[in-house]
């Protein structure tokens, strides 16, 4: 076979669009490859230790497959799989799970490609597009691949789950129309094998794939049976039975209440969600088709539909959506040739799930990623019929081939200045304070970030910013922003009152999160609310019983009410699950010295000075254990230290410190005693 009749063949002209596809990807995402973790990515691959896999083994996979969410029986486990293998193979290295995200999402539009030729070369559309099938599967599916609403499902690792599940989905749709279109047995099995292998693969990946044996009957019905009385019938059976096998699995995949049940957490109505839903459809197809970083973000910020007039587009945006799918379901039954109907019916569908009365956030840009799969064929089938139509003028030819080239690379531009977007944590969190200024959440995020530079003032005006604002799609997230605040209180201020108001908040609005627990517990002991302590506490050790902190605080809650010797026993299991625990040793240290045992405090202080060097508290406490003990030498060299500590400070500025927050530690230096002991150290 020559050169040109193999780039002629079906393989030639696969593995041109599989290049095709390969290079504007790498041109739109190449720049994506070292993004930082990002958002979710925390809680899903970062922090989560069910897929911190470090060695091949069952037990290691059986923890995989429930590293996901805690009320779901299957949590989508190729997804975590894919995590895991990722981080066995190379830690958390960012750039393996963003090259894993790419081939996905690479591989996801070859199938692509493949099965829009294919469906648009059967038997129903007898020949028709024959001639033009190849450049409508590549226009379309390059259109797709490199459209910018999709960074976020490519860029943004954890949104694996909805690329992988789109991999599956469309290579599932593409082997079962090989299946029904082959003319060998063999094959014909071999074809559905693989049709149910990716099937159960999606759905094995994310919920939202149970639409794909919807998108198949609808297929099948339009393209392949018929649509005639009695195939009609036949149709609407499987839809119910297809149905009611979905309703029933789906009640052993997760807890139905979970689905449907919004009010614990979430500031609108199932009623309410399903009315917004219609104006979200019709944000994504203006993101669509007008792709702008200045409006693509990770959170959206609209408007909650409260009735069907308010906000009054509410019952218009409905009305619209409404009178679309009635068109497009006239055109799919009177023109079965035209493919245009399955296309936006196609899109409508498959937002169903994640577009309806379910119990979720309103708007993600990532759920667009398998509903707009042939959004562009319409786009694609007008190119390929222009073409024809001016076969005989090259300069309009040559004009429709500039058009499109144009508006591939300005998609890739697009995509790739939205993945600088998600560059690092910072960048990501002032371009959606920029672009949802009234949400909460963005400034909250932000604020984590000045947080954790040790900016603390930008810190506390992002916090304080959120606060205000008061909005939010998910009432967790409110409970954050008090938790912020309070820590802010709490650490930078030592204003014990306002940290406990905000802490109260946090925990009334987010019980579940032990980090919230465990700052509402400190704030009660340092405001002398030992009986609240005490409640925060006894719950806190019987949920989270492998947390050494709460362990710790319910030792250092023993040593404020002078229960010395059980102040000890909660500190020594503390010590047993977190041998590095401050708390727990500073405590051990206050129960020995309460008992009069000062060589074992010092030991303990000791400790606690190996492991943080600067703890001016634990560097006090050494000093005055040392004087008592007639250790004067050992003394000095803990007054050395606390010297070259104490960044210029004078002994009395940080006695004022360590005063300050001495409602928080196991012990309070005594001021007086402390510069009795420095004066005499000094003269000796």
């Amino acid at each position: 076979m020559t050169h040109r009749s193999f780039f002629q063949s079906q393989l030639g002209v696969n593995i041109l669009a599989g290049i095709a596809l390969l290079g504007l990807l790498l041109a739109s995402y190449a720049n994506s490859f070292h993004g930082a973790w990002q958002y979710d990515d925390f809680g899903n691959i970062v922090n989560n230790d069910g897929v911190h896999m470090t060695r091949w083994s069952w037990d290691q996979l059986k923890r995989v497959f429930s590293a996901g969410l805690s009320h779901q029986i299957i949590s989508r486990p190729l997804a975590y799989l894919s995590f895991a293998i990722n981080y066995r193979i190379g830690g958390l290295d960012v750039f393996g799970f963003h090259l894993f995200n790419f081939t996905v999402h690479w591989l996801a539009s070859v199938f692509l490609f493949l099965f829009i030729r294919n469906w648009l070369n059967l038997p129903i559309f007898e020949g028709r597009y024959r001639q033009r099938a190849n450049g409508i599967a590549c226009i379309s599916s390059l259109l797709w691949a490199t459209h910018p609403i999709h960074v976020t499902a490519v860029t943004f690792v954890v949104q694996r789950m909805a690329s992988m599940t789109g991999l599956f989905y469309v290579a599932a749709m593409y082997f079962y129309i090989k299946a029904r279109t082959v003319g060998s047995p063999r094959k014909n099995c071999l074809f559905f094998a693989l049709a149910a292998f990716c099937s159960l693969s999606a759905l094995l990946t994310k919920e939202n794939a149970v639409l794909l044996f919807y998108a198949l009957l609808l297929l099948e019905f339009l393209f392949i049976q018929g649509t005639d009385s009695r195939r009609r019938a036949r149709c609407f059976a499987w839809f119910v039975g297809l149905t009611v096998a979905i309703g029933l699995l789906g009640s052993l995949y997760t807890h139905p209440s979970h689905l449907f049940h919004s009010s614990d957490i979430r500031p609108y109505t199932w009623l309410e969600r399903l009315m917004t839903q219609p104006r979200v459809i019709w944000l994504y197809l203006a993101y669509i088709v007008f792709p702008m970083t200045s409006k693509l973000t990770l959170l959206h910020d609209i408007e909650i539909s409260h009735s069907l007039f308010s906000p009054w587009t509410t019952a218009l945006s409905a009305a619209a959506l409404a009178a679309c799918l009635a068109a497009l379901v006239i055109l799919a039954l009177r023109h079965r040739r035209n493919p245009l109907a399955y296309c936006g019916l196609f899109f409508l569908l498959n937002h169903v799930v994640e577009g309806s009365i379910f119990n979720l956030e309103l708007v993600y840009e990532h759920r667009n990623y398998i509903p707009t799969m042939l959004i562009f064929v319409p786009a694609a089938l007008a190119v390929a019929r222009g073409w024809d139509q001016f076969s005989y003028r090259r300069s309009f030819q040559w004009m429709i081939g500039g058009a499109l080239a144009l508006v591939l690379v300005s998609q890739c531009y697009t995509t790739a200045a939205y993945n600088r977007v998600f560059a690092t944590e910072r960048s990501l969190w002032t371009h959606v304070t920029l672009r949802a200024p009234g949400l909460s959440l963005g400034y909250n995020n932000l604020g984590n970030i000045y947080w954790n530079s040790g900016q603390w003032d930008l810190a506390f005006k992002a916090f304080k910013k959120a606060y205000e604002l008061d909005r939010y799609f998910n009432y967790r997230h409110k409970g954050l922003v008090h938790h912020n605040l309070g820590l802010y209180y709490i650490s930078r201020e030592g204003d014990f009152q306002k940290a406990l108001f905000h802490f109260k908040a946090a925990f009334a609005l987010y019980p579940e999160n032990s980090r919230i627990r465990y700052q509402l517990a400190r704030a009660q002991i340092a405001t002398e609310h030992f009986e609240a302590a005490e409640r925060t506490l006894s719950e806190a050790v019987e949920k989270w019983s492998d947390n050494a902190d709460f362990y710790y605080l319910t030792g250092l809650l023993r040593i404020k009410t002078g229960q010395c010797n059980r102040a000890f026993e909660y500190a020594q299991k503390a010590l047993d699950l977190d041998s590095s625990n401050r708390g727990a040793l500073s405590v051990m240290a206050e129960a020995c010295r309460c008992k009069g045992e000062l060589s074992s405090a010092l030991g303990y202080w000791d400790k606690v000075v190996q492991l943080e060097p600067t703890d001016v508290n634990a560097l006090l406490a050494c000093i005055m254990l040392s004087a008592r003990n007639k250790q004067p030498v050992r003394a000095m060299s803990y007054l050395d230290r606390l010297k070259a500590e104490s960044g210029g400070k004078s002994l009395d500025a940080m006695l004022r410190i360590v005063k300050r927050y001495s409602a928080l530690n196991a012990f309070a230096a005594d001021p007086l005693e402390i510069r009795q002991v420095v004066r005499g150290l000094v003269s000796r």
